[in-house]
């Protein structure tokens, strides 16, 4: 075997086989990025969820009060202002337990999307590094296959 046939078969047994692993390891990568998507929206689906039920309890219990008040109105004037005050600082204090909720939530997926996206980065980036390697080598290869070519 010639010197270009040992290198071509070199360059075969070695940088096929990490081509092969890069495209694995790049199919593995877009597999977490669409879980982590799918994760995502799942969780937002499910913090949406919590958000319509506190707000159709609220709702109800909001109805209900006022429903409930309109009856005893003339007589118990002073009793529903009070009442409604009450019920102004419970929804006051259940709209910002809901917002903390709500932010905490968005907080913490934020989080574990910017985890994950650095961590696709830097994989991308050692990816990016091996394929600039592979690149080199496959130019240097043309140059001595031009060079052989030459010669003979």
């Amino acid at each position: 075997m010639g010197v270009y046939e040992n290198v071509k078969k070199a360059l075969q047994d070695v940088v096929a086989p990490e081509l092969q692993a890069l495209r694995g390891e790049i199919k593995r990568l877009d597999g977490k990025v669409d879980s982590l998507r799918n994760e995502v929206l799942s969780e937002i689906k499910r913090l949406d969820g919590k958000m319509d039920s506190g707000y159709e309890k609220l709702d109800g219990k909001i109805d209900a009060g006022y429903k409930g008040l309109d009856g005893k109105m003339d007589s118990l004037h002073s009793e529903v202002l009070s009442e409604i005050k009450r019920l102004d600082g419970k929804m006051d204090s259940g709209y910002k337990r809901l917002d903390e909720k709500i932010t905490s939530g968005y907080k913490s997926l934020d989080e574990k999307m910017d985890s994950g996206f650095k961590r696709l980065d830097e994989r991308i980036d050692s990816l990016d590094s091996r394929l600039e390697v592979a690149i080199n080598i496959r130019e240097r290869l043309a140059r001595v296959e031009a060079k052989l070519a030459i010669s003979s």
